[in-house]
């Protein structure tokens, strides 16, 4: 998760979707323009606007899952 907070962060882009699968973290709020109500409670949420309140289990979607999601 600390990888993809950063590199969301760093670049200041409103297009690094994770998928949070497990753990507790608070969402700040979001722009319906780029996350859905159905997309928020299916875990999917912007990268930079998400809190850790624990370990996450995410996983990456959209641009940035080729950064952070490369091949072995």
């Amino acid at each position: 998760m600390a990888a993809a907070w950063a590199a969301a962060n760093a670049v200041g882009s409103s297009h690094y979707y994770l998928r949070i699968l497990s753990g507790e973290y608070v969402a700040k709020v979001m722009s319906r323009a780029h996350v859905s109500a159905a997309d928020l409670a299916d875990g999917i949420v912007l990268a930079c606007r998400v809190l850790p309140g624990s370990d996450l289990s995410v996983a990456v979607t959209g641009k940035m899952k080729k950064s952070v999601c490369k091949p072995l």
